[in-house]
């Protein structure tokens, strides 16, 4: 069936154009709706228009307000009948407007138009457009018209009870009246023939009749009016003189009608439909109901029912079990109601067990009429469909309930099982299913198997280009498809044309390739040039290029056709492409007195033809001979062609033997083989000058264009071309010159070799931005000048004119007390550079920078490679670069590209190499006072502290946890009191949580170094007395509070413990460390970076003021470069940079003696309540955020964003640990998990667990007292951590500890515990990594096993996607992460996901 378009300028108008929509699925026509904006869309509008048809649109319907130019525009493009519907919209003058604007089409235009907002009109007359050509529509459409008749006279015989009238219908004519107007109004043919069709009344009314005329082949409807005279319409196309055969059949059967009736007054106002008249004439009567016997296992055979209803004269196409609903059921006995058409009856189907048999009945109109319907079949398919066939079966519905239980491996006997199967019987259906919603059929694994020996999907059809001739004439291009032949190379049989749409689909079914689209257009591209040539040169030449470009790449068969014949094999012949062959012109030039003559063959390769040759189609495209398609690769030559073509000998008047010369011959000798008596080789001459290779460049539209010319004394030729050199002699011929051919190959083989698009010959075009890749042009032009070509042109490039010379550098050094200056001059020929606009195109990752003269300097990369890391390390100051002398890693760079080596340099290039070569270095003695023995690797920690402290450099000691960063440190200080170099105390500041541990650590290993805690309400700051200890210890806080005190004290190493604690350089925890005054500094970290990059700067200015720069020079070059940027080579100089500062070995590298450590996921699925309060939460969340930051911006969001995330974390634990005043209850899968877990192990293990939220350890804490399992706690506000720690270590009694993640990350020694739990996941890896390093340290002989309890489909799972982009950053100090602390809005969206 054919479909309608409904269309709209903007979804607003939806609101009406629904109701068309509704009203074509009501009549089950094939409708699209779209939006199709006159003024946003033109280009989508005229494709719609232009391609309705195609696509099987015969009607569209289109709605729009306002200027309302939708309809009229579309009818403009499309030869299909257009409905224009007029809505009152927002922007229109009461709707008037829209209805004007629709009627005032331009004549040749036409748009039908329904009244304001009648889209439910406008799809009816859509219908009834359609209807014209398809009966059953049509018939639905006067089924309609009567429900609405009887309506409208059912509302008038009720208001008769209420308001009497006397109104009395038309009356009935009589069949003697009808008789006469048939003998009136038919001719003696259509009175003859009308008995060949057998009249049925379908509706009766006091105003008029419907009849079905149906024949042998074909049916008409024809209604008969008689509210005012009768008369009569038919549907069938007639239109000669008087009614038709049908109108007559219709007419005698009325009139046999009314004699039928017992009394000639008129059919009741409700106008129902009259019982159907017959030849053998009875009175209306109800059918008796259908009765069938059922299979012996008491099922339905519906097909056999179907078939006999259809018998019976039921359109069983119609049955729809959708359309029935079950109104009562009993075991034998189901009552439904068909609703739909606007009919509404109801079926029986009653069931009788004696015999086995079921009836079937309907109390619907048709049944009344005589006919039996297609509800009863209806009826019976939504039994089966909700019951099955069997319904009627003594042990229904126990044969379900006894599959499904095999299918799922259950035993029907045993009552266990049964306890698993839901079973569910409604006037809905039967719905035999398991209790749990994971239990799968036994076999589902066999069933989703797929077969090892599946076939590679082949398909037998393949696709062709097809040259379309009519008449020895080339006329345009097709695109075939067909199956083929058995060796796949040619088609053979269902050979049709395709079109877009064809094409289509057959790729998405995977027919054919992408590639065929792309041939359909380029030849249609083509084929719309060519016809557009004659009169556009610009048409020629896309044509004539594309399609030699097509040749060259085609892998298709190619056949030549007849437009006039079928598609079949017979009628395609083969076609082999030649794009070997030059196709050209031989010319033979002749003279007759004043008149030169010009007689032109066909040159096919070395081959030539003459133009009359009856075996040759020529077109400007391509020569086709003997089924040999040669292409016209060359647009003139083409253009060349064909004039001959039609003009093989031509005659030109001349006196001047010169101007033919230089206007005709040269010209074709470019293109064309050229022989004449008239032209004889040229005497030699000893004077001549020396040809010259040249290359010139053009450009249009930002391509550039390489044109190889060879300048000849006389003029440029082009290397590739047959043009001749003649010089005219005073007789009127020709001498010829020769061309030096070893200089042109030279020219052309240079050129195809300096870069891969031009190895294929001309054009020789690249795109403007290819000239710098790689510094392409650069080599090109050196290329180019050794093989003595000249380059010409560049200054005529409009915009890039570029500079050919190469960068030079000179330059000059400077030192001061804690600097040096690198002074330098770059120059491209005489174009000085500044060196605040290099850093710009250096930082910008431009290859180019654009000189005074506005010529463009290309920046070679070697050259690049060169001088980015001195731009991008030190600080630029107008004509110099100032580096600090910390600045190490890039002292070999520097010293490699520099004239002069002034002795600065080469003492830090030495101070660096020694650094780099510690192991050579005589190792330093541990002190005797030191009560400990030293690692190997802690002993070159202690060499390398010791090599910092000797040339005044500050250094991060970075060891993985665990690895003893406190006692090398330790050994450090008691080396330099050994040395008597602690004339003044040293600073160590530490996180609270690890004061103790420094205490602890001092008395074990170095308890000759006096310490003081400069912590707590008691603490004395006075100079004299700090000063008679080697150690303070205190703690970040305390050093804020006392910095104005401590600033002015002299110490000799200033320590950072934990030093990513100052990572924020805008935080009074930095601006205090760096106002202390210390003869050196060092940090102590196993993460100095935690969340990016950034983090390091400020540790690293602490250690070695200048190193890294100033913040705004380490944030636009390292931080961003590294962080947003991922670059990869800005990370390795940053890392060549602070390398020589940071000394990190991971356990996996020096504690080989450790026992292995296993981290696992434990998933957990949250319960049904928990889960609810998790969606509600996270949707309600993620509405509010996104309008928030729709609203106010990302940027001032990030505190709601951190707020619903913290939430949806303590969902994940427990809604317990929400602060709201409901009370959500505490069900917490990960108690219920965690727990079973710790009674497993507590017997043989021990046991830490670490939250993020203490309200969580406490709902811990209260189960396992719960449980009598003792623990022991610790968090922030703990005061007395050292003997929680004891108690844990050597009370056997105590089996479990809980911990703070971030109170208890760091500063604690448990070795005892084998088993961590990380009840919930930190954002960064490095604080759980701290957590589980509590047990995995030196002292440990035990295998750890780590555990992370995750929930599955929550934020948790995402939190642990996040960590995984930062795993790298244990591997290696700088790395390019991920990792932000602020979200952005596509991560908000995936977090609330």
């Amino acid at each position: 069936m054919h479909k309608i378009g409904i269309i709209m300028g903007s979804d607003s108008d939806l609101r009406i154009m629904r109701d068309a929509a509704q009203t074509c699925a009501q009549f089950h026509v094939p409708h699209e709706v779209t939006i199709v904006s006159a003024h946003r869309t033109p280009e989508r509008l005229l494709d719609y228009g232009k391609t309705a048809a195609a696509r099987g649109l015969r009607v569209i319907i289109a709605g729009a307000g306002g200027a309302a130019h939708l309809p009229g525009m579309i009818a403009a493009v499309t030869p299909l009948p257009v409905i224009g519907v007029p809505i009152h919209s927002s922007n229109s003058i009461d709707g008037w407007d829209s209805v004007l604007s629709i009627l005032q089409m331009p004549a040749g235009v036409p748009v039908a138009t329904v009244a304001l907002d009648g889209a439910k009109n406008a799809a009816l007359l859509a219908l009834r457009i359609l209807g014209s050509g398809d009966d059953t529509l049509r018939d639905r459409l006067a089924a309609y018209q009567s429900e609405m008749r009887e309506a409208v006279l059912a509302k008038a015989e009720s208001l008769k009870n209420e308001y009497p009238c006397d109104y009395c219908p038309a009356m009935l004519p009589t069949p003697d009246t009808i008789e006469q107007y048939i003998r009136s109004h038919a001719i003696p043919a259509s009175i003859a023939r009308a008995d060949e069709y057998q009249a049925r009344l379908d509706a009766v009314s006091p105003y008029g009749a419907i009849y079905r005329c149906v024949g042998k082949r074909t049916s008409y409807t024809v209604a008969i009016h008689y509210s005012k005279t009768l008369k009569t319409e038919c549907s069938c196309p007639y239109d000669h003189e008087g009614i038709c055969k049908h109108s007559v059949a219709a007419l005698r059967a009325f009139a046999r009608y009314l004699r039928e009736q017992d009394t000639p007054a008129p059919p009741p106002a409700t106008a129902t439909k009259p019982a159907k008249a017959s030849k053998t004439a009875k009175s209306a009567k109800t059918l008796a109901p259908l009765r069938y016997t059922l299979n012996p296992d008491r099922t339905i055979n519906a097909t056999a029912i179907a078939h006999d209803l259809e018998r019976r004269g039921a359109h069983t196409r119609y049955a729809n079990g959708n359309e029935v609903s079950i109104n009562k059921r009993s075991r034998d006995s189901i009552i439904t109601r068909f609703d739909d058409w606007g009919v509404r009856c109801e079926q029986k189907l009653e069931y009788r067990r004696t015999d086995n048999t079921l009836s079937l009945s309907c109390n619907c109109r048709i049944q009344e009429w005589g006919d039996y319907c297609h509800h009863v079949l209806s009826a019976l398919e939504r039994l089966i469909g909700a019951f099955g066939r069997d319904y009627f079966a003594d042990d229904y519905p126990q044969r379900h309930i006894d599959a499904t239980m095999h299918e799922y491996g259950l035993d029907p006997d045993n009552p266990d099982d049964r306890k698993l199967i839901a079973v569910d019987i409604t006037d809905q259906g039967l719905r035999v299913a398991p209790r749990d919603p994971q239990l799968v059929p036994r076999d589902i694994f066999e069933q989703i198997l797929l077969p090892d020996d599946l076939p590679h999907a082949v398909h037998d059809y393949g696709h062709a280009l097809c040259l379309e001739y009519q008449g020895g004439r080339f006329t345009g291009f097709s695109v075939l498809e067909g199956k083929y032949d058995k060796t796949r190379t040619e088609l053979a049989t269902r050979i049709k044309t395709l079109d877009a749409y064809d094409l289509d689909s057959r790729i998405l079914d995977g027919r054919h390739g992408s590639e065929v689209l792309a041939l359909y257009y380029t030849t249609g591209r083509i084929a719309k040039n060519l016809r557009s040539a004659s009169k556009n040169a610009e048409a020629l030449v896309a044509a004539v290029r594309e399609f030699a470009d097509l040749c060259r790449h085609i892998t298709c068969p190619v056949y030549a056709h007849n437009i006039e014949e079928t598609y079949v094999r017979g009628h395609l012949t083969p076609v082999t492409l030649n794009t070997t062959d030059r196709v050209g012109l031989e010319l033979d030039l002749g003279r007759d007195d004043n008149l030169y003559q010009l007689k032109a063959r066909l040159r096919l390769g070395d081959r030539d033809y003459a133009l009359t040759n009856k075996q040759l189609r020529i077109n400007p495209l391509f020569i086709d001979y003997q089924n040999t398609l040669y292409p016209t690769a060359d647009p003139q030559t083409a253009n060349d062609i064909t004039w001959f073509h039609t003009h093989p000998q031509s005659k030109l008047a001349t006196r001047d033997a010169d101007t033919f010369r230089r206007q005709t011959l040269a010209p074709l000798s470019q293109r064309h083989r050229i022989k004449s008596k008239l032209i004889k080789p040229a005497p030699a001459a000893a004077d001549a000058p020396a040809p010259r290779a040249q290359l010139y460049l053009d450009e249009a539209d930002g391509i550039i264009t390489f044109r190889p010319q060879v300048e000849y004394p006389e003029r440029l030729i082009d290397p590739a071309s047959q043009e001749l050199r003649l010089q005219t002699t005073a007789d009127g011929d020709y001498h010829q010159l020769p061309r030096d051919t070893a200089l042109e190959t030279r020219l052309l083989d240079t050129l195809r070799d300096l870069h891969p698009a031009f190895a294929h010959g001309a054009p020789y075009q690249l795109a403007a931005a290819e000239l710098i890749k790689n510094d392409w042009l650069l080599n090109a032009a050196d290329t180019l000048h050794d093989a003595d070509i000249e380059l010409l042109g560049l200054k005529n490039l409009k915009n890039w004119q570029y500079n050919l010379n190469r960068p030079t550098i000179s330059s000059r050094t400077s030192s001061g007390i804690d600097w040096f200056d690198l002074e330098l001059t770059i120059r491209f020929g005489d174009q000085h550079v500044s060196l605040k606009e290099l850093q710009k195109a250096v930082l910008k990752k431009q290859n180019y920078i654009t000189l005074g003269d506005g010529t463009i300097g290309i920046l070679p990369q070697a050259w690049l490679d060169k001088i980015t890391p001195w731009l991008k390390t030190g600080d630029v100051k107008k004509d110099h670069i100032r580096f600090s002398p910390y600045q190490l890693g890039i002292i070999d760079d520097l010293l490699q590209n520099l004239e002069e080596k002034p002795d600065y340099l080469l003492e830090l290039q030495a101070r660096h190499h020694r650094l780099q070569h510690l192991a050579e270095q005589p190792p330093v003695a541990p002190s005797p006072a030191l009560r400990a023995t030293l690692r190997p690797y802690q002993q070159h920690g202690l060499n390398w502290l010791a090599f910092l402290h000797e040339n005044r450099l500050g250094g991060c000691l970075a060891d993985d946890m665990g690895l003893g960063k406190t006692l090398q440190t330790l050994a450090f200080l008691q080396h330099l009191k050994d040395r008597g170099e602690n004339n003044k105390p040293s600073l160590i500041v530490a996180p609270t949580s690890l004061i103790y541990n420094w205490q602890a650590e001092v008395e074990k290993f170095t308890p000759d170094l006096r310490l003081y805690a400069l912590t707590g309400s008691e603490r004395n700051t006075d100079a004299a007395h700090l000063a008679a200890y080697d150690i303070i210890l205190t703690t970040y806080g305390t050093l804020v509070r006392d910095i104005e005190t401590l600033q002015h004290i002299p110490f000799h190493y200033a320590i950072l413990d934990e030093s990513q604690n100052i990572k924020n350089p805008q935080s009074q925890r930095y601006k205090a460390v760096r106002l202390i005054k210390a003869d050196n500094r060092l940090c102590l970290s196993g993460t100095p970076i935690e969340n990016n990059t950034f983090d390091l700067y400020a540790q690293m200015n602490f250690l070695n003021p200048g190193l890294l720069g100033n913040t705004t020079h380490y944030k636009n070059t390292f931080a961003n470069a590294i962080d947003k940027h991922k670059d990869h080579d800005s990370a390795a100089l940053l890392a060549k940079l602070i390398h020589p500062f940071i000394l990190r070995r991971s356990k996996e590298q020096v504690a080989t003696e450790l026992p292995p450590k296993t981290e696992s996921v434990l998933y957990c699925d949250m319960g049904a309540a928990q889960r609810k309060l998790y969606e509600a939460t996270k949707n309600r969340y993620r509405e509010q955020l996104l309008n928030k930051i729709a609203a106010d911006g990302i940027e001032k969001s990030q505190l709601h964003i951190l707020e619903g995330l913290l939430k949806l974390r303590q969902i994940c634990n427990s809604p317990a640990l929400l602060a709201d005043r409901e009370d959500y209850g505490d069900d917490s899968i990960k108690l219920d998990l965690l727990l079973e877990n710790i009674k497993e192990k507590t017997g043989a293990h021990k046991i830490l667990v670490f939250s993020s939220f203490t309200k969580m350890l406490g709902l811990i804490q209260a189960r396992l007292e719960a449980e009598n399992i003792p623990c022991e706690y610790l968090d922030g506000q703990t005061r007395d951590r050292k003997s929680k720690v004891e108690n844990f270590q050597q009370n056997d009694a105590v089996r479990v500890f809980l911990i703070s993640t971030k109170a208890g990350g760091t500063g604690l020694n448990l070795t005892e515990a084998d088993y961590v739990f990380i009840v919930d996941p930190w954002w960064n890896p490095a604080v759980e990594n701290q957590a589980i390093d509590r047990s995995h340290r030196i002292g440990q002989n035990k295998h750890v096993m780590a555990y992370r309890l995750i929930c599955k489909n929550s934020i948790e799972e995402k939190i642990l996607a996040l960590q995984d982009k930062k795993r790298h950053i244990a591997e290696s100090i700088i790395s390019v992460d991920d990792e932000k602390k602020t979200f952005d809005l596509d991560e908000v969206r995936k977090l609330f996901s």
